[in-house]
């Protein structure tokens, strides 16, 4: 694998999942603990900048999460999202978590559908979701 053929994203590393007062962390908590998830990629995250490209993925939602589906059609997960008030843009539990802040190295992406990385890398998506630098 070469380096600066290579990315490495981290997905939903949001304080609604990753902390302790997080709205989902219960739900998750456990395999953090057992993976030792955070610190784990953490160690990823500082070694591999400068050297591939770093993604960090936030999933983010409007505060009355009109832009999250329909309702009927939404998985388990989004309903909990929604039930539990996770990932609001602009909240405590929608931000990145303070071990993986973003740098001015990596790309942040935000949105909601995955196959967002999936299209050209430009400024917007096709998905409605958005790319930038920090």
């Amino acid at each position: 694998m070469k380096a600066k053929e290579t990315a490495i994203v981290f997905i939903e590393f949001q304080n609604d999942f990753c902390k302790e007062k997080g709205a989902l962390y219960a739900g998750v908590k456990d395999q953090i603990k057992a993976q030792n998830t955070v610190k784990n990629a953490q160690d990823c995250i500082q070694k591999a900048r400068g050297k591939c490209l770093t993604l960090l993925v936030p999933i983010l939602f409007e505060q009355d999460y009109l832009d999250a589906g329909c309702e009927g059609v939404l998985g388990p997960i989004h309903a909990n999202v929604m039930q539990t008030k996770a990932f609001r843009k602009g909240t405590w539990g929608s931000e990145i978590i303070d071990e993986l802040k973003p740098t001015k190295q990596d790309i942040v992406v935000e949105g909601k559908q995955p196959w967002m990385l999936l299209t050209p890398a430009t400024s917007t998506f096709s998905s409605g979701s958005t790319a930038s630098r920090t």
